[in-house]
């Protein structure tokens, strides 16, 4: 008994040590994936200005009735020379390159441009045969000019007859890539990848060919889906390593940074030998005081875990309607005041929308008070569907009435938000009888306090939103309107 207390104890401290030197690792991880993440968030953001300044000025200037020098001055800004990147081009319907920030860098006299052909490009593909991809990021490919692998960032642009126009297509230098990221301190087996979110390596450091150094991609990807950063571990018979993860913000791209856990665990080990001889020494002074003490400590410890549990419940209970799962009137508040609180300091955006089943009391009339409970809690499920961000906070406001608080949230992202959650529910083909064109509906009041200092408060925020609700009552039901604290406006969808 006595040596399984010295081994039991021996095997904590060395478990915790091991636990240390993994959360360190993890720590350090993540620090190199900030670290990366920000510089390419920012050199990526810097190129998607540009590209947008690119298609902005085609879509709204005719700038084929200037010179060529003023063109490039109305189309390409300071960012598009960036050493970083390897030139825009301007390509039409037809796959020819009309137009480059570097002419220099596609090895051509001048005049000659025009024939330089890209249709077989993936991303000029891409953006020829839907108008809904956004920036697209293409796989690597060498230059056919210059032999430099490049990565294209690529946007879609618009031609006078509103159809497709042709792409705006930039370059990104992935040796610029692989220099940042061989600049982080990865150690002796550690790497860091670029992957496209449908598993295309776009970068690597180091570029090894070591098996034991492979990215996971399948199980990263599938972790990507359900958080957007993180840290995990990866296990094969080959080595096991642990990655730091993120997908980078609004970009099809995850960054991964990994480390080998025996590198992670080989200063462990060596202190692992120490400790279990100087334990040994120590744990047959201690053993008679742990067997004293060790019961009192577990039965506090549970009493502790067991009153922190009820406590968690309370308090759960006390924030949540029992119905819908939602949070109740007494969270909502709460969670307005705070909100409201956070407007002020920061001038940012806030947003209320206060929600209203139409001929709700009818309902229930007709179909019963169960049906009625099943009507409420189909509704909470799709406003806290459509409520898709952690800082949103959807609540039973009353009876039949919700609310959603959408922080961060300007008077359009508001009324798309209202919108969706309308027509999900028109969707869902609730019959009633004494509803419009017989099924279900809802009406939504919006009301935005904006960036701007106003003399709103949180009662006229409130106040607005069921002001808005009243009009959209007033309006026929099954629609929306919306107020904002610069001017009043009503808008009604249908």
């Amino acid at each position: 008994m006595l040596f399984a207390s010295f081994v039991g104890l021996i095997g904590l401290i060395l478990v915790q040590e091991r636990a240390d030197a993994i959360d360190r690792a993890k720590l350090h991880l993540g620090n190199l994936r900030s670290t990366a993440e920000s510089s390419l968030d920012s050199i990526i953001h810097s190129f998607e200005l540009s590209l947008d300044a690119v298609v902005f000025g085609l879509e709204k200037f005719d700038v084929a009735s200037y010179p060529p020098a003023v063109q490039r001055a109305i189309l390409f800004d300071r960012s598009a020379f960036a050493p970083q990147f390897s030139g825009i081009n301007i390509i039409d319907a037809t796959g020819r390159v009309i137009m480059n920030s570097r002419d220099e860098t596609l090895g051509l006299r001048e005049g000659e441009i025009a024939t330089t052909t890209l249709q077989d490009r993936s991303f000029f593909d891409v953006h020829a045969k839907r108008d809904d991809v956004g920036l697209y990021v293409s796989e690597p490919f060498k230059r056919r000019q210059t032999g430099e692998w490049v990565i294209v960032f690529s946007r879609r642009f618009a031609g006078a007859d509103g159809g497709f126009g042709g792409v705006v297509a930039g370059a990104l230098r992935v040796s610029y890539l692989q220099a940042l990221l061989d600049r982080l301190d990865l150690g002796r087996r550690g790497n860091a990848s670029l992957v496209r979110t449908d598993g295309t390596l776009l970068v690597r450091s180091p570029g090894t060919s070591d098996p034991t150094m492979g990215l996971p991609v399948k199980d990263l990807l599938q972790i990507v889906d359900r958080e957007t950063r993180g840290v995990f571990e990866a296990k094969s018979p080959a080595e096991d390593r642990l990655y730091a993860y993120a997908r980078l913000e609004k970009l099809p791209i995850v960054l991964a940074i990994s480390e080998s856990k025996a590198e992670i665990l080989a200063d462990w080990k060596w202190r692992a030998m120490i400790i279990v001889l100087a334990m040994i020494l120590l744990l047959t002074l201690a053993t008679i005081l742990l067997l004293r003490f060790s019961s009192e400590l577990d039965r506090r410890r549970n009493a502790e875990l067991a009153l922190q549990k009820a406590a968690r419940q309370l308090e759960h209970l006390s924030l949540t309607d029992s119905l819908t799962g939602l949070a109740n009137r007494r969270s909502f508040d709460l969670a307005f005041e705070r909100e409201w609180a956070r407007h002020r300091r920061e001038r940012a955006p806030l947003s209320l929308l206060l929600i209203d089943i139409d001929h709700f009391k009818a309902y229930n009339d007709h179909y019963g008070h169960p049906a009625g409970d099943g009507t409420l809690s189909l509704v909470a499920r799709i406003i806290e569907t459509e409520a898709r961000r952690q800082i949103d906070v959807a609540a039973r406001y009353g009876g039949e009435e919700f609310a959603l608080i959408l922080p961060d949230t300007d008077a359009d992202g508001a009324l798309a938000v209202a919108e969706r959650i309308r027509i999900t529910l028109a969707q869902q083909e609730v019959l009633h009888s004494h509803g419009i064109n017989g099924l279900l509906t809802i009406s939504i009041g919006v009301a935005t306090a904006g960036r701007a200092d106003t003399d709103w408060n949180a009662r006229k925020l409130l106040e607005a939103a069921d002001h808005s609700l009243y009009e959209a009552k007033h309006a026929g039901r099954n629609c929306i309107a919306a107020r904002q604290s610069h001017g009043v406006t009503a808008i009604a969808v249908v």
